[in-house]
């Protein structure tokens, strides 16, 4: 249609991706090179949008593999352009509307005290008035679980990650699932489609020199003969990355992957 086609110059900047390797050649960090050159969307994670709106497009963004949903609002007598992350009940077309008490199972962006107990929610924020920080890729969400027993301003969710977080009530988050859900089933088919997005391949340990990685070295196919580590000599699996020192009172339960030593 012809409003899928109006672009947003405004919301779009050139992004020069950082130099992963210094003038000299030396690699500063492993596995990570420029990729192909894209534009960068100005995307809204905010919630601030508070007038009805009118969805004229759903975009494929290269910064992340959700897509974008373009929007068109009326302020008064203006007209604004603005892209927020798309969700799974979103179409092209459909009037959107925020933080109505009415029929919240309309809207699209809501506060969490507005929200029933058992809902599906996802870009949710983690302080009021900042932007959006839980379940904000392709196909993730939260759920919203309980209200808090000693605190009646918190709310527990559980995050993708199977955590279960407090979070204030004025946070807001989308209803839904986030949109793209098939993206991990996607098959990359060559070398070049990670190229294109900044990955560089990933060698073994044990096929390196013993100057370069401690798995290195030895005649034919060895094994390491120790835990698997980092080039630096640090516990690189099932090991926490966590720092045991740093409580955070906020998580309600930790999350644990498998094989994890707590």
């Amino acid at each position: 249609m012809f409003l899928n086609n109006i672009n947003l110059k405004h919301k779009l900047k050139f992004n020069l991706k950082k130099k992963y390797a210094k003038k000299k050649g030396k690699i500063l960090v492993r596995h990570k090179q420029k990729g192909h050159k894209s534009l960068y969307r100005n995307i809204n994670f905010q919630h601030n949008i508070k007038s009805k709106n009118l969805i004229i497009g759903i975009e494929y963004d290269p910064y992340r593999s959700n897509f974008i949903t373009k929007l068109l609002t009326k302020n008064k007598n203006r007209y604004n352009y603005n892209y927020i992350p798309s969700t799974n009940r979103l179409d092209i077309l459909q009037n959107v509307n925020n933080f109505s008490n009415e029929n919240y199972k309309k809207n699209n962006s809501i506060f969490l005290k507005n929200i029933s107990i058992g809902d599906f929610i996802c870009n949710v924020q983690k302080y009021p008035n900042k932007p959006s920080v839980f379940a904000r890729s392709a196909g993730t969400f939260a759920q919203v679980l309980d209200v808090s027993k000693v605190r009646n301003d918190l709310i527990k969710i559980q995050l993708p990650s199977k955590e279960q977080y407090f979070i204030s009530k004025n946070c807001k988050a989308n209803l839904g699932k986030n949109s793209n859900s098939f993206n991990k089933y996607l098959k990359k088919w060559k070398a070049g489609k990670s190229r294109h997005i900044g990955r560089r391949p990933k060698v073994r340990g044990v096929a390196k020199n013993p100057v370069d990685h401690p798995h290195g070295g030895g005649e034919g196919k060895t094994s390491p003969g120790k835990p698997p580590v980092t080039p630096q000599g640090r516990l690189t699996r099932n090991v926490s990355t966590r720092k045991k020192k740093k409580n955070n009172f906020f998580i309600a339960l930790k999350r644990i992957k498998k094989n994890e030593k707590i």
